[in-house]
């Protein structure tokens, strides 16, 4: 590794390291089954449900089912499911008896199976003829990190007496519904899905699917879930030494009910001197902070990375440089937002 100063002059090379790197994560521990309960029947559609893990990397589990307690038939596998629950579907499961299990994986490392645990599947029971699940639609169809969305589940034609009761599920951790069903009034044809939360997300957000299950079909719809901070922009690029500056953090959509906190992280605290978070109260879109600069002698670049609790990946980095004697900052260049690089100057 080498140094690298303003002016591109670079430094001696560091001593080299030897580092070694290995495709082999820790043996995730066993996870609990928690429904359908040992000797349970259930009809269809209904979820497997099972406890957590801890895990740094990639979550996933491995859901088997089968109609042997050993497992030789392999009836159904679903490989690196997302989440610790699973809905199954009519087309999944046939009625009959079976046995289910659930593993976890860290990276490419699988931990030990649950124990078999015995089931009974039935028929779902029957719904009117010509009555179907028509779609399930997500609105809007992105959710912001912290923030929640909707959908809305729809039939083809009037609920019957009764209503028609609907059964949830996501795909992804990062969204929740509300429940695991919901009910279409008599002489409704739809209901809304609300509030679908959205938790912790990826630098380049991810997206999921929302599905739902009625009689003997299901509907799915997409979910983008995005990081609720869009970027940062600075009212100079540039900046004499000891001249203070503003920023702006905004999001991309209203800060969720009790606000959201962005904590601002500076490359050198001695030159450029952002606070360490920013609140951006419920309903509002930005906030505006005061910056404070030293005098440098040289160029020196300086980074300030903004992130939230929910959501991180949107750096802005800022170069402080120092004009010539007797000449005037120029601050005239355009500042960018989100993951672009601005120019500060300072001297002194």
């Amino acid at each position: 590794m080498r140094a690298v100063s303003a002016d591109n002059v670079r430094s001696l090379p560091s001593a080299t390291l030897n580092v070694h790197i290995t495709n082999a994560a820790p043996v995730p521990s066993a996870v609990s089954q928690v429904a359908p309960a040992a000797g349970a029947s259930v009809s269809v559609p209904f979820l497997f449900d099972w406890t957590d893990t801890a895990n740094p990397q990639v979550p996933g589990y491995d859901l088997q089912v089968d109609t042997t307690p050993n497992f030789a038939n392999s009836v159904l596998l679903l490989q690196g499911v997302a989440r610790s629950d699973y809905m199954i579907t009519s087309d999944l499961l046939a009625p009959g008896s079976y046995f289910w299990r659930v593993r976890a994986l860290h990276g490419d490392v699988a931990g030990p199976w649950s124990a078999g645990r015995a089931i009974t599947v039935t028929a779902g029971p029957p719904t009117p003829a010509g009555l179907d699940l028509f779609a399930i639609i997500a609105e809007p169809g992105n959710g912001y990190g912290g923030n929640s969305t909707q959908a809305r589940v729809l039939l083809n034609q009037p609920a019957p007496a009764g209503g028609a009761l609907v059964t949830l599920a996501s795909d992804i951790p990062q969204a929740e519904v509300p429940a695991r069903t919901v009910t279409i009034p008599v002489g409704k044809t739809d209901a809304f899905v609300s509030p679908v939360t959205t938790g912790p997300v990826p630098p380049n957000g991810i997206i999921g699917i929302l599905r739902a299950a009625y009689g003997a079909g299901w509907k799915q719809s997409s979910l983008g879930v995005l990081p609720i901070l869009y970027g940062m922009e600075l009212s100079n690029e540039k900046v004499v030494g000891g001249t203070p500056l503003t920023g702006t953090v905004t999001l991309q959509s209203a800060a969720p009910p009790g606000g959201i906190t962005v904590r601002l992280v500076g490359g050198d605290t001695s030159l450029v001197r952002p606070p360490t978070t920013v609140f951006i109260p419920a309903g509002a879109t930005d906030a505006d902070f005061n910056i404070a600069t030293s005098a440098v002698s040289v160029p020196v670049r300086v980074t300030i990375d903004p992130g939230t609790e929910t959501d991180s990946g949107v750096h802005v980095f800022s170069d402080l440089h120092c004009p010539d004697a007797g000449r005037k900052s120029d601050s005239s260049a355009e500042s960018f937002i989100a993951n672009a690089q601005s120019t500060i100057s300072t001297c002194r």
